[in-house]
């Protein structure tokens, strides 16, 4: 049976919440495109991360997925943001294609959730909910 696909942005400084959604969906059959959150590169103390390897394995991870999900965080986050942005430019210009990895539908789907009113570009996504728990529960029960 074939997987969805998804990747799990969010902010550093929240990286274990994402972490700790990241394995409820790997536990619930997702394949997650990229695991963030256990790059070397986004040490606890805030520094950058490894520079253009992390990047490009995050979008890597962006552009693998059929779900994309932004956990906005409390506090800022550049790098979720921007993923979001590729996000929303590959759901309008680049359909996933078939693949042997997944077989649901070949359309993406961009999630929000947190405090997405604060942005316009948050705005722009296909899924918008106020908390994260109300994200999840939705991916796990409704998602296609």
């Amino acid at each position: 049976m074939s997987k969805r696909t998804i990747y799990v942005a969010g902010g550093s400084d929240e990286r274990r919440a994402c972490q700790d959604a990241i394995n409820v969906l790997k536990a619930a059959d997702y394949h997650v495109t990229h695991e963030w959150p256990k790059d070397s590169g986004y040490p606890e103390n805030g520094n950058k991360p490894r520079g253009v390897l992390s990047a490009i394995d995050d979008l890597k991870g962006v552009e693998d997925a059929q779900y994309f999900w932004l956990r906005i965080p409390e506090k800022k986050t550049e790098g979720g943001f921007a993923e979001l942005g590729a996000a929303i430019i590959m759901a309008k210009h680049q359909p996933i294609m078939q693949r042997s990895v997944r077989k649901h539908n070949d359309t993406r789907c961009v999630i929000v959730s947190g405090d997405w009113a604060r942005s316009i570009f948050a705005e722009l996504a296909d899924m918008k909910f106020s908390t994260h728990d109300m994200a999840l529960m939705w991916l796990l029960g409704v998602a296609p």
